[in-house]
């Protein structure tokens, strides 16, 4: 999993650097998306295993989420500050400013506030990543990449333009609790409907979803249903091929000449059947005989119960 997420960061680094942006092994965006699923899993598994879903373990849930994040993002949200004051004071102040001062100054008291805000405390950071705005027309949806003239996206007042994926974690802890409670409705709930929204918005009123995190949900649950579904999946399978139907065990075996093999000595009975230089063997042992599932042999995994030859 660590080698995952690392490959997976170096992708959205490489995007934003533009160093080998599109000759990478993954896209920037399907690999925010694959963040997300992991993250999914991860928080239905601490939750399930680690916390609980008393009040004690959600308080300390919520506590460990918040110090995990804020601390680096606010060291991370410093440099940046502290690199534009740098950059204004080489410059002398002939360094353009700010998208964030720049829009800042052509909006409302209010708009300067609610694009300060997220940047501080990274709820809602997302918003601005939704908006276009222009003096003559105002607010208005950012459907697509094309800015017509005199139109600012308000994405590009972010500071850490990145960050709106960590606002979108901190939206899915607040209904992470809930949707990793129970046997899994509850996230096949919340990912129907983080479905429609994105295909609604997208369908009938041309919307960009990317940032929109209601509209990203769906890859949050889809991991918690990983975890919920995955490891019973997983424990009936090797449950099956542990039991083989509480009859036997095949073992293929491919030897030269005569001799018998050692899975199946003298006494148990074999089938031999000539294949030019080879023989097989197809041996029927009890269940008592398999031992622990990891020790089998990958062929009897794959042939049992049956043996093809």
């Amino acid at each position: 999993m660590g080698m995952l997420r690392l490959l997976l960061a170096v992708a959205v680094v490489c995007f934003h650097t533009g160093s080998m942006a599109e000759h990478f092994l993954i896209s920037a965006d399907t690999a925010v998306h694959v963040f997300f699923i992991i993250s999914g899993f991860y928080m239905a598994m601490i939750l399930s295993e680690k916390y609980g879903f008393e009040v004690n373990g959600l308080k300390a849930f919520a506590l460990n989420r918040l110090l995990r994040i804020y601390p680096t993002y606010y060291a991370a949200l410093a440099g940046v500050i502290l690199w534009q004051l740098l950059c204004h004071w080489t410059s002398h102040g002939h360094a353009p400013p700010h998208p964030l001062l720049a829009m800042g100054a052509l909006l409302p008291w209010w708009g300067r506030v609610l694009l300060v805000l997220p940047n501080f405390t990274l709820l809602g950071i997302d918003l601005p990543f939704l908006f276009n705005y222009a003096p003559t027309t105002g607010l208005a949806w950012h459907a697509n990449n094309h800015l017509d003239p005199g139109v600012s996206w308000l994405g590009l007042s972010v500071l850490i333009g990145p960050a709106w994926s960590i606002g979108s974690e901190l939206c899915f802890y607040l209904l992470a609790p809930f949707a990793a409670k129970g046997a899994g409705c509850r996230a096949v709930l919340l990912l129907g409907a983080s479905l429609l929204v994105s295909l609604v918005l997208k369908r009938y009123f041309q919307f960009e979803t990317y940032f929109f995190w209601p509209a990203n949900f769906f890859m949050f649950a889809m991991g918690m249903l990983a975890h919920k579904w995955g490891g019973r999946l997983a424990t009936r399978v090797v449950h099956r091929v542990r039991s083989g139907w509480g009859v036997c065990r095949f073992c293929l075996v491919l030897d030269h000449g005569d001799s018998g093999h050692p899975a199946c000595p003298a006494g148990r009975g074999f089938a031999r059947q000539r294949h030019g230089a080879y023989s097989v063997h197809v041996c029927r042992h009890q269940e008592q005989q398999m031992g622990s599932f990891p020790g089998g042999s990958f062929l009897s995994l794959v042939l049992h119960p049956y043996a093809v030859v």
